[in-house]
């Protein structure tokens, strides 16, 4: 008798083994084109239009500004309409992708031929008004950004909702790992070869994008086979159209403050995200070229592609391991490091060469924090109700959107003031990571009170979606298993933290020593009283955490009931991160000496070991999340009564 083949089902949709990897190949190709070609506008337009002389603000409109506008109403509108579209030949979803491809391509066009449409321009203008062709360039630019953001629209809102209707939930977890993974790599492979020619080359570029976008994301829709759903019923339908759908969508959405700390954390990601057009002014403030600048970006890239790789196999295993939800807020909460490591910048300001080496270094040193990454969406997915997972997520978006067009013009207003008003020039460019690390820091807040109330919802055992849809006023939700420390391994953790936190106090001597011996007194001083006095500060400081884990560690011990231990994997993955970290402050400590002994190190070390401060705040707040009562909270409902 034949062995019987494994089937994946999902939506109506049911896969062998190579089915399910032809149609999760096929979504890795539209992946890639999507971070290459989707990712190019706002990867080399703002570089032209800053050579040609635009402001800070400006760029800020242009980029940004429309985009949040269409964000704010296309993107929602596309999403309800999507989860209603019926198409016997195409599906809910590729068509919105497949029927705008001809005029994103459009767009790419006006982009890559601004040169000759300004031209054309200026003949036609110059009669009847006295405008520069760098002007009419801009222009066109701007013409260009705004038809792409407009008919992008269209992709993004239902590109991310595919993978929930075609991939069996199963493999979700490991199939995100394969699409970050890819989105690395392609990202990578883009910076380290073409991004040098951004400016030299910008329309080949455009052209390429053109072909690249046509081919692939063509050959994902033309291939992909969605699920044909069920019309909707015409309750629905009249609850989704015209100005009841909106009070509908509103009254949903902010049914409960789970919701609303979804929607704020979305909204602080944005804001903080807007500095990241300004991080390549700042670079070349520092004195990189783009040559440099896009060395570092894609050897960074290919480093953490290599190491993600590991994530996406064997890491993913081990999200679904530990539960997507606890991996992701408790990785967004340890994450918050690196915004603070690059906040160094704002203070210090090293050689060019000393900067390009600690960045390329603290990006691989800090990868396995990328667990995050992921576990993201699957961990949406056990938080937003199913039913209504489009709207959600619109509904994100939408907040995202609205913050991200008010702060993105204040940014760029603020950083106009500081260039000219204060006469800081390119300078004023550092200040972003300050931006960037207070609103993240926000984030992250409203990203831990959304696991407060998860918790409270049922949590890990039986969380209940809130649902003022339901009669109960609760959508009942899958629950996957979420295994308890392991006190063992947790106690051999904690020990590796102790060597960490004295190792710390020891390598800072270390490098006082050898400040003294090639003569760079400034940084021997440095190094002894200021560097390892806040290392010892960070020590005393870890000890208080320390003692804590000891004490629920001898509670469960002795036999006692209901006493949670702060879960082991997290800290182990924090514990790996700063073994790492020795290796990449420890090159940047060498070349900073070297390159002059001005006190620039032991400036840089002094901060880190307050950033290692900031690690033992974060550690704190794992485990008070991690072991406070909420956790265990028994939460009843009518569905389970009645089962």
């Amino acid at each position: 008798m034949a062995e019987e083949k494994k089937t994946y089902q999902v939506s109506g949709l049911t896969y062998n083994t190579s089915q399910l990897l032809a149609t999760i190949g096929l979504l890795l190709i539209g992946q890639v084109t999507v971070a290459i070609c989707i990712g190019m506008v706002p990867t080399i337009v703002p570089l032209k239009l800053k050579e040609l002389g635009i402001s800070s603000t400006m760029l800020v409109f242009i980029m940004t500004t429309f985009g949040q506008i269409l964000n704010m109403t296309i993107c929602p509108w596309v999403s309800f309409r999507s989860d209603r579209y019926r198409s016997k030949r195409w599906g809910r979803r590729v068509p919105f992708i497949l029927f705008t491809l001809p005029m994103l391509c459009l767009s790419w066009a006006v982009l890559a031929l601004y040169k000759y449409e300004a031209q054309l321009l200026h003949k036609i203008i110059a009669p009847l008004a006295e405008l520069s062709q760098a002007t009419l360039a801009i222009i066109v630019l701007a013409v260009g950004v705004i038809l792409f953001k407009f008919f992008y629209m269209y992709v993004g809102s239902v590109w991310y909702y595919i993978p929930n209707d075609v991939i069996p939930p199963q493999v979700q977890t490991r199939f995100y790992g394969a699409i970050n993974l890819v989105s690395s790599a392609s990202m990578a492979i883009f910076h380290y070869f073409f991004f040098k020619y951004a400016l030299s080359h910008f329309s080949e570029l455009l052209y390429g994008t053109i072909i690249l976008y046509v081919v692939g994301m063509g050959t994902c829709c033309l291939l992909l086979k969605e699920p044909r759903f069920p019309e909707p019923d015409e309750q629905i339908k009249k609850k989704s159209s015209g100005l009841q759908a909106l009070v509908t969508f509103s009254k949903e959405s902010l049914s409960h403050p789970i919701y609303w700390y979804s929607f704020f954390r979305t909204a602080c990601t944005c804001i903080a995200g807007t500095m990241m057009m300004f991080v390549v002014f700042f670079q070349q403030a520092l004195g990189l070229s783009l040559g440099d600048i896009g060395k570092l970006s894609g050897t960074a890239g290919i480093c953490s592609t290599v190491a993600g790789f590991f994530i996406a196999t064997i890491g993913t295993y081990i999200i679904d391991r530990w539960h997507p939800v606890r991996v992701s807020v408790f990785m967004a909460l340890f994450s918050f490091l690196i915004y603070i490591y690059e906040c160094k910048w704002v203070f210090f300001q090293p050689s060019a060469n000393v900067y390009w080496w600690t960045t390329l270094m603290l990006g691989q040193s800090l990868f396995f924090l990328s667990f995050a990454g992921p576990a993201g969406m699957p961990a949406m997915m056990r938080i937003l109700p199913k039913s209504r997972f489009g709207s959600f997520c619109s509904a994100r978006s939408l907040f995202g959107s609205v913050a991200g067009l008010v702060f993105a013009l204040l940014l760029g207003v603020l950083l106009d003031y500081l260039r000219k008003n204060l006469g800081l020039e390119d300078q004023a460019y550092r200040f972003i990571y300050l931006w960037r690390t207070f609103f993240c820091g926000l984030g992250i807040f409203c990203y831990m009170m959304l696991y407060y109330y998860y918790c409270k919802l049922g949590g890990y055992k039986n969380y209940h979606a809130p649902a003022p849809w339901e009669k109960s006023g609760y959508e009942k939700m899958e629950v996957s298993a979420a295994p308890e420390s392991d006190p063992k391994i947790l106690k051999w953790v904690m020990f590796g933290f102790d060597v960490v936190f004295l190792l710390n106090i020891l390598v800072n001597l270390g490098w006082s020593f050898y400040a003294a011996r090639v003569g760079a007194a400034a940084e021997q001083k440095g190094y002894l009283f200021h560097a390892v006095p806040v290392a010892i500060i960070a020590f005393v400081f870890y000890l208080t955490v320390r003692f804590k884990i000891k004490s629920l560690l001898r509670r469960r011990n002795k036999g006692e009931e209901n006493v949670l231990l702060p879960h082991h994997g997290i800290l182990l993955i924090v514990l790996i991160v700063r073994s790492i970290l020795f290796v990449a402050l420890g090159i940047q400590a060498y070349l900073a000496i070297r390159s002059g002994g001005s006190g620039v190190a032991s400036g840089m070390s002094m901060f880190e070991a307050i950033v290692d401060c900031v690690l033992v705040l974060l550690m704190w707040i794992f485990v008070k999340l991690e072991t406070g009562k909420f956790v265990n909270t028994e939460t009843h409902y009518e569905d389970e009564e009645t089962a």
